[in-house]
Formats: structure tokens, C-alpha cells, sequence
């Protein structure tokens, strides 16, 4: 059963791309044409969630057909938590940061960073739920631009992940 689902939101997935028109479909994030430009910090962080939920979504459709690029998928999902998990550390951040408020800071971002994707997730799953359009098409056009959206940030997700492995050599995530 899980196969016929996943060969059936492959054909869905590839008839939405090969499409000239995505009309009905959008992008499940909002906000600034940069998701690191997002002013408000947690917003920012589930715009990043969001990326790593669909990223997660679209490799598990992907996984048996087409191994390798679910795989990058994957990958990227666990960059966008990180993400998420960076970008809430980085905004309250200051120069009156004692060690004691970071270890708290870097808690409660883990926290997010793991809670928010699954959140996301549910999110997206229960509107493939609601969309009654036929073969889902109204889904997987909004997954199909969400993802393009998340591969547009990619920069931003590495520059969050790029914070982290300095902030793991300091280290000060221990």
C-alpha cells in the first residue's frame, strides 16, 4: 500500500513540476523573500520548520523511486532544524550573554528545533488530508513551491549551520 501511495505522489509531483501553471498551489512559507530576513525571530524559525518538515514529506514520496535525491532531502531537513534550532540561538544573543543564560538559550533552542519540525509536519499532513482536488494536486503544487522556496534559502541555511560549527569548535555546546 505504502508503495501505490508513494508511485502515486510521484506521478503527482512530476506532472506539478512539468507544469507550466502551478495555479492553485502556494508556497507553505511566507514572509520575506529571504527566510533569514525575517524580522521576527520566531517566525523566522518556522519558516525554517516548515522547510525541513516538507523537505522530510517530499523525501519520504521520493524514497523508493528515486534513492539518492530523497537522501539530499533528508540532509537538507536535518540543515533546516538546524536551522531553526541556530536562528532562535542567534536572536537573543548580546553582548550580556553570561554562560549560564546561553546553556538555558541553547536548551530551549534544541527544544524548538526538534518540537517545531514535527509540528510542521502534522501541519502539512493534515492539510494532504483536507485537499480534495483531484490526485491531491492542489498538495503537492503547494509542497512542490514550498520546497523551491526552502532550496532558494539554502544560503541562509548554511550560513545557520556554519554558526553552529563555530559555535561547537568554541566549544560552547557542551
Amino acid at each position: 500500500m505504502k508503495k501505490l501511495i508513494r508511485i502515486f505522489f510521484m506521478a503527482a509531483i512530476a506532472a506539478s513540476l512539468s507544469s507550466p501553471i502551478l495555479a492553485s498551489g502556494k508556497s507553505y512559507v511566507a514572509g520575506a523573500p529571504k527566510i533569514a530576513d525575517i524580522e521576527d525571530s520566531d517566525r523566522e524559525a518556522e519558516a525554517w520548520a516548515m522547510c525541513a518538515a516538507s523537505y522530510d514529506l517530499m523525501a519520504w514520496m521520493l524514497d523508493e523511486t528515486n534513492p539518492a535525491k530523497a537522501k539530499q532531502l533528508t540532509e537538507r531537513a536535518n540543515g533546516a532544524e538546524l536551522a531553526v534550532t541556530i536562528s532562535m540561538v542567534t536572536s537573543e544573543l548580546d553582548e550580556d550573554t553570561t554562560p549560564e543564560k546561553f546553556k538555558r538559550l541553547w536548551e530551549f533552542s534544541k527544544l524548538i528545533g526538534n518540537a517545531l519540525p514535527t509540528t510542521m509536519n502534522t501541519s502539512l499532513l493534515a492539510d494532504l488530508e483536507s485537499d480534495d482536488s483531484e490526485g491531491k494536486d492542489v498538495f503537492i503544487e503547494s509542497l512542490s513551491k514550498t520546497v523551491a522556496v526552502c532550496i532558494d534559502n539554502l544560503a541562509g541555511q548554511q550560513m545557520y549551520i556554519d554558526i553552529w560549527r563555530s559555535l561547537a569548535k568554541s566549544g560552547m555546546l557542551k
